[in-house]
């Protein structure tokens, strides 16, 4: 698939079992806002929890 079509975008809990927060990273400026690394692993997500069409990630975004 070309590169725009690469990702899907999609919402889950943030109790999800399969969802990993990394450390939180300290910004300078951006204090507002959380910035951490996230890893899925073993993670299902329901169709009816994806945001578009699948590929449409970049658009979404």
């Amino acid at each position: 698939a070309p590169a725009s079509k690469a990702f899907t975008a999609f919402a889950i809990e943030a109790d999800n079992q399969g969802l990993i927060r990394g450390r939180k990273e300290w910004n300078m400026g951006q204090r507002a806002s959380d910035t951490r690394g996230i890893t899925f692993e073993d993670m299902r997500v329901p169709a009816a929890n994806v945001l578009g069409k699948e590929g449409d990630g970049f658009k979404i975004a």
